[in-house]
């Protein structure tokens, strides 16, 4: 089987997130191209990418994290910041929380919250939010933890109604 595709073809009908992965140098970026990504990250990256909830794959213990279009509208203005930054980076009023939340996952416990209570930034100002998510373990062709997969709903209307 070739593990080696046209980066065009890397992430198919993904959406702009997929665009702006596949049409990003990342040869300088601590995970380099794309093509020498571990396949079981670029499968579950796919899969994540065409998502209709919002998705995530965050790679690796620094947590190099790739996000689809949903996610996209949950980080607000902080989708300026561009894939592949350390999940930390992309939620730093939040980074102890975060990085607890991943390390747990990291370490093979799949994670479920209903309804919890985040205090973000990321429209401009500072908001009470709610998140029913869940951080599960991604294992790599050895059968070891590679990265993590997140899927939330935000349910901030639901709960502040």
């Amino acid at each position: 089987m070739n593990k080696n595709f046209p980066v065009e073809q890397v992430f198919p009908l993904a959406g702009a997130s997929g665009k702006s992965i596949s049409n990003q140098d990342w040869s300088a970026h601590p995970l380099g191209i794309i093509n020498g990504w571990p396949l079981v990250l670029r499968a579950n990256l796919s899969t994540a990418l065409c998502s209709s909830f919002a998705s995530f794959v965050a790679w690796g213990p620094k947590f190099y994290t790739f996000y689809n279009d949903e996610y996209a509208r949950v980080l607000g203005k902080k989708t300026s910041l561009g894939q592949g930054l350390p999940l930390t980076e992309l939620w730093p009023e939040i980074s102890d929380v975060v990085r607890s939340l991943a390390e747990k996952a990291f370490a093979g416990i799949t994670q479920n919250f209903d309804d919890r209570p985040f205090v973000v930034h990321r429209h401009g100002y500072t908001e009470r939010t709610y998140f029913t998510f869940c951080f599960s373990p991604v294992h790599d062709e050895d059968g070891f933890v590679g990265g993590i997969l997140g899927t939330l709903v935000e349910t901030t209307e639901k709960v502040a109604a």
